[in-house]
């Protein structure tokens, strides 16, 4: 009996105990610890780049941007700001917030870059206005064209010039990426000749020759070591062919390749230019005892041996019959008779 006592005793004490909580606190419940708060703000991400460049006139297409947030996940976002259609910087601000009210924010810089409105410059290269005598070939020195954004820029040329006395404008154009169109002119007259080759005195030819002229009169180059253009170009006066030399370096050449050989070297001396008055050239060659050059020439016994013969007669015929030959093939000069 006293034990039931006890134990009931126990009991109600501990029931006691757990009904006041140790004593003071809250009847029947413990209190669980707040959770910590969000601090922490979206991480926004620019799609494209931070800094866009745009031409003047262009629109701009804004390619957004993304949010992300700790807690909240994927967060809007919200942009400030424009971009206006005259050239300069402008400033789009991107916001977002989360549910805890932490906010972020990026900014993307946009330029409108002035449109390009400046042509190429472009420089011509000699004269803008040149001379040239008639029948003299005009030579174009060109030009450069230069862009303030593309650098150089190709040229085109239109016009030509003539052949008669005459003014003739060359036109040269250059356009940039941005469609910009520059144009400079060059002035081109051909001169009458009042001087004729053809008609002149020699006395006439000679006061009308400048002294490079007639240097070129006097140099008698090899055809072995002589272009055509050289000729026209120096106003070469004379050709030789010594032995060992003959057309386009062939030596088994036909007479009929030598003709045109020749008929070439004296179209190219009848080109004028500042250095020739377009004076026919004279081909001298070394035919000393017949043509002796020209394969299937007849060729005859050297001078000193016709001298020892002492028949005058026979020696002309000699001389009129290598003549004939060294005529057919075009050549105007011989240097014949000697005594080799």
């Amino acid at each position: 009996m006293r034990i039931n006592n006890l134990l009931s005793l126990l009991l109600i004490s501990g029931a006691t105990f757990t009904g006041c909580g140790g004593g003071g606190g809250s009847q029947g419940s413990v209190t669980s610890p707040s959770p910590a708060s969000d601090t922490i703000a979206p991480v926004i991400t620019l799609l494209g780049d931070t800094r866009v460049e745009i031409d003047e006139g262009t629109s701009f297409s804004d390619p957004g941007a993304t949010a992300n947030d700790n807690v909240d996940g994927t967060v809007s976002v919200s942009v400030s700001g424009a971009v206006g259609s005259e050239p300069g910087t402008y400033t789009l601000v991107y916001s977002a917030t989360d549910s805890a009210g932490n906010q972020s924010q990026v900014s993307r810089e946009v330029v409108v870059v002035a449109r390009d409105s400046t042509p190429p410059d472009i420089s011509l290269i000699g004269d803008t206005t040149v001379e040239i005598l008639e029948g003299e070939a005009f030579e174009d020195p060109g030009a450069t064209a230069t862009d303030d954004r593309d650098g150089n820029v190709d040229i085109t040329v239109s016009g030509n010039v003539g052949v008669t006395p005459g003014i003739y404008t060359l036109t040269y154009s250059a356009t940039d990426t941005s469609g910009n169109l520059s144009e400079v002119v060059r002035t081109v007259e051909v001169l009458a000749r009042d001087f004729d080759l053809f008609t002149a005195t020699t006395q006439q030819i000679v006061t009308e020759m400048t002294l490079e002229q007639k240097v070129g009169q006097m140099i008698q180059p090899e055809i072995g070591y002589i272009t055509l253009e050289e000729i026209s170009q120096y106003g070469i006066g004379s050709v030789l062919n010594g032995g060992g030399s003959h057309p386009y370096g062939n030596r088994a050449a036909t007479p009929e390749a030598w003709l045109r050989f020749a008929r070439e070297l004296r179209e190219a001396s009848l080109k004028p230019s500042n250095s020739s008055l377009g004076i026919p050239l004279i081909w001298g060659t070394d035919a000393v005892h017949g043509h002796n050059n020209l394969r299937g020439a007849t060729i005859f016994p050297h001078n000193i041996g016709l001298g020892a013969i002492n028949d005058p007669d026979l020696i002309g015929e000699i001389g009129t019959a290598t003549a004939r030959e060294v005529a057919a093939t075009g050549i105007d000069w011989t240097f014949a008779p000697t005594l080799a």
